[in-house]
């Protein structure tokens, strides 16, 4: 990750952290998607002059805002809030409902709303079943020091 990504990157989790601090410790209203535009208008001329020039249309710097909003719901809300929200998030950009997704998947759709809303933690097989109904797979990378512990 090059320098400027990284500072935009740190600085996000650092924002996060401050609103929940604010917010007594509880989780901070913010949709998933919204995280940067956050972050930006929080930011002032600095950091919002280095998303400009990082955050692009193409594939790569999609992938690096994705990557970015992850990280600050997984930090605001927890692990299952931020991989609901993901779930939600390809399932729109696929155009399907919560009921054509479950019947890809073989799940219910009460579960499947419920994994969406961060409320239901599933087990490895129906999160794979999932990603594969989206054209997705589970990848194990590298964790990033996000200073949480």
């Amino acid at each position: 990750m090059n320098e400027n990504r990284k500072e935009i990157y740190d600085y996000c989790l650092e924002c996060v952290r401050e609103w929940k601090k604010e917010n007594g410790g509880n989780p901070v209203d913010i949709d998933y998607d919204d995280y940067l535009n956050m972050v930006y208008n929080h930011g002032g001329s600095e950091i919002s002059g280095l998303i400009d020039a990082e955050l692009g249309e193409d594939e790569e710097e999609q992938g690096f805002y994705e990557e970015v909003s992850f990280a600050c719901e997984r930090l605001n809300r927890g692990i299952r809030s931020a991989v609901g929200s993901r779930i939600r998030h390809f399932r729109l950009s696929k155009d399907l409902s919560q009921q054509e997704l479950a019947d890809l998947a073989g799940i219910t759709k009460a579960n499947l709303c419920n994994m969406e809303k961060g409320k239901y933690s599933a087990g490895i097989d129906v999160i794979n079943r999932i990603c594969e109904a989206l054209g997705l797979e589970i990848q194990l990378v590298p964790a990033r020091d996000n200073g949480e512990k």
